[in-house]
């Protein structure tokens, strides 16, 4: 009965959602950077933190590197050499976060990326970015996922859904849902 009245109300609001002009709250992605102090190669690293959380730690954005330094910092790893996402181990050896996402924030230390050859993954420590042979063994940075509920029209709603989604793994229309019942609800 629970899962029934939930739908219909999830219903009534996505219709509300597209009949109102304007829309209250949205969700915004902001990502939680834990250190795991456990040496793993890359993948070792990259495959725990998708079982046990989201990914290994993307630094997408300017706002994302200070929460990272914030996060590190607060852990005490700040001047830890360890994994992040970054990597290059696509076809097209093009340097992406394990998430997908292309954007680097994070700078690099001065004279890297320096082995363009046989370092395909990425540590970080002190905040800055090394490349570095995957295969070597060290502690790394997962992500969870949490969320910002910010005000925006219904425009910017459905392109952040759209672009959201793809970032958390949700289809587009439960990303809409997500949003209708927060409207609904006020919360």
């Amino acid at each position: 009965m629970f899962a029934v009245s939930l739908f219909v109300c999830l219903f009534i609001a996505w219709v509300a959602l597209f009949l109102s002009a304007h829309c209250e709250l949205t969700l915004t992605l902001i990502r939680k950077h834990i250190f795991i102090n456990n040496a793993k190669t890359w993948s070792d690293a990259q495959k725990f933190c998708r079982e046990n959380y989201a990914d290994l730690s993307t630094i997408d954005s300017h706002e994302e590197l200070t929460r990272f330094k914030s996060d590190s910092n607060d852990q005490k790893a700040d001047s830890t050499e360890s994994w992040v996402g970054l990597n290059k181990l696509s076809v097209d050896r093009q340097w992406v976060w394990s998430d997908g996402s292309r954007e680097i924030s994070m700078p690099w230390k001065a004279g890297q990326p320096d082995t363009p050859y046989t370092a395909f993954c990425c540590k970080s420590s002190g905040g800055e970015l090394y490349d570095y042979v995957c295969d070597h063994q060290y502690p790394f940075f997962c992500y969870e996922p949490l969320f910002d509920l910010k005000a925006v029209n219904l425009h910017n709603a459905y392109s952040l859904c759209k672009s959201s989604a793809v970032v958390l793994g949700f289809p587009f229309m439960h990303c809409i849902s997500l949003y209708a019942m927060f409207m609904l609800f006020k919360l």
